[in-house]
């Protein structure tokens, strides 16, 4: 199992898993694939947006999918909106190193001392 995962859970019964829930855990595992994956091209980059899309605002079959998979929805929404959470501090942390430091650079091009 992937660190970090998503089904990292007591819910997680793969003795007790019937086929069509292994389907459905597919399901969601290539949502999540397609939302927080690392993404190239124009169209894995609209797959993610939609993606993301999906599971941020709790389309309609949200909740099917994840009962049809064996999980709680609303768990697997509290997950999710962690790893947003997370994914957003980890690029605001990112940025704020840029801007330290950078600073001192940009200060020398105006002549100014930090």
């Amino acid at each position: 199992m992937m660190k970090d995962s998503f089904f990292d859970t007591k819910q997680y019964r793969p003795d007790r898993v019937t086929p069509e829930q292994k389907l459905w855990r597919a399901v969601l595992g290539q949502i999540f694939d397609d939302a927080f994956g690392h993404t190239i091209s124009n169209k894995a980059k609209y797959e993610k947006s939609h993606a993301r899309e999906y599971l941020k605002y709790l389309h309609r079959d949200y909740a099917q999918v994840c009962e049809f998979a064996g999980y709680d929805p609303m768990y697997v929404h509290r997950k999710v909106k962690r790893k947003f959470t997370t994914e957003f501090l980890e690029v605001i942390d990112k940025h704020s190193l840029k801007v330290r430091y950078n600073k001192p650079k940009l200060a020398t091009l105006f002549g100014a001392r930090v």
